[in-house]
């Protein structure tokens, strides 16, 4: 028979002494250490900071055994004493009398006509109706030349002492010189007379005011005779007449500067007078 090698003896006495120190040496001494923590590292911003433990929650504060009773609030005044004062409205401009005019304002020629004493009126005071209008309107009643006949107006006229003054020197230079000449005796009354009234030319609603507006025109329908015949403005009628109303038509055209009669729209029986401003000098006439 075949013998089997034979085992090394060193190799079976290094198995054996592994398996003695294995028996013999204990199991947790051969866990390996662990390893020492290590410090907490430095920043480069600034030295190492102090890791500070966990602070203790705060314990409850406990309630004083007592609780001081609050002040008593002071009584409130009475709800007339607590009441906002309202507020103060603006006062009102105070009123300069020497900016107001006086009214009736004063006009130097009225002066000079009272004084004169030729001419009855009453001062008015000024009129304001919308764009109409007069700061010195008077009322005409009455016109006596100075040795002549006294001249009544039937109606009162509102107008202003300029056309009344006009009136006048018409009245003494024309009129009664005319009314000699072709009626045998004078004038003692206008009849049919008007002054201020606030509308348009013609009664055109929306026309250019008139001068009426302003209290700076007469109109007159007819002359009166000292026996009370009338003699209407017109262009019909007789020859003493027609003569008398034609002189006296174009002798009115310069003392006023408008003259408007029979022949013009409107003005077919009554003779319209005013002293309208026209041209450079305001004397600029214009008579039909």
């Amino acid at each position: 028979m075949n013998q089997l090698p034979r085992p090394d003896v060193q190799y079976v006495v290094t198995i054996l002494i592994a398996l003695l120190v294995a028996l013999l040496v204990p199991i947790g001494a051969l866990a390996m250490p662990l390893p020492e923590p290590r410090p907490a590292r430095l920043t480069k911003a600034g030295p190492p900071q102090d890791i500070k433990s966990p602070e203790k929650p705060a314990e409850p504060v406990s309630a004083p055994e007592s609780v001081p009773m609050p002040v008593p609030r002071p009584k409130e005044p009475a709800a007339a004493e607590t009441a906002k004062p309202k507020p103060t409205e603006p006062a009102a401009p105070a009123v300069v009398e020497a900016d107001v005019p006086l009214d009736p304002i004063p006009e130097p020629l009225c002066d000079e006509l009272e004084a004169a004493g030729e001419i009855e009126f009453e001062r008015l005071p000024r009129i304001v109706e919308g764009q109409c209008g007069a700061l010195t309107p008077i009322r005409l009643k009455s016109i006596t030349p100075k040795g002549g006949q006294k001249v009544s107006l039937e109606n009162p006229a509102v107008t202003s002492c300029r056309v009344a003054k006009a009136t006048l020197d018409w009245l003494a230079a024309s009129v009664q010189p005319a009314a000699q000449k072709h009626l045998g005796g004078p004038i003692v009354a206008f009849r049919q007379t008007g002054g201020y009234e606030c509308r348009g030319r013609n009664r055109v609603v929306g026309a250019k005011l008139s001068e009426h507006a302003s209290a700076n025109a007469l109109d007159i329908g007819g002359f009166e005779r000292a026996n009370g015949v009338v003699v209407p403005v017109s262009d019909k009628g007789g020859e003493a007449e027609l003569g008398f109303l034609s002189e006296i038509r174009g002798t009115a055209c310069g003392p006023f500067t408008t003259v408007l009669g029979p022949g013009v729209s409107s003005h077919d029986e009554h003779f319209h007078l005013d002293l309208a401003r026209r041209g450079r000098d305001g004397r600029t006439t214009y008579c039909r």
